[in-house]
């Protein structure tokens, strides 16, 4: 039986999913494809407490990324602060955007 927690976990996916086809189709790239291909960007555990940033991207890509409002200098930034986090003490667990995407993207 699904839990209500299941339930909006797959609508959110499906949200995700949409909007990922939606840029490949602008683009001209495969969905299934594409994703697949995005599954080789990830953040992985290197010792004991510390990650790295883990991408060989292809051109389309970084088109695909783009379009998104993404780059791989977000996910960079993205593992350095979960880095630092890992080895300060830190008040807040809010984490934001940083600020040359959200510039570059238009928001």
């Amino acid at each position: 039986m699904w839990t209500n927690f299941q339930i909006c976990l797959t609508f959110i996916a499906q949200i995700i999913r949409s909007i990922i086809e939606s840029d490949c189709k602008g683009l001209n790239l495969d969905t299934s494809k594409m994703l697949k291909e995005m599954d080789r960007l990830h953040i992985s555990l290197i010792d004991s407490n510390k990650y790295a940033c883990v991408h060989d991207e292809s051109v389309r890509q970084r088109k695909l990324l783009k379009v998104m409002g993404f780059s791989m200098e977000d996910l960079e930034l993205v593992v350095s602060d979960i880095n630092r986090r890992n080895t300060e003490v830190i008040v807040s667990q809010t984490r934001k955007m940083p600020v040359h995407s959200l510039i570059s993207s238009g928001i």
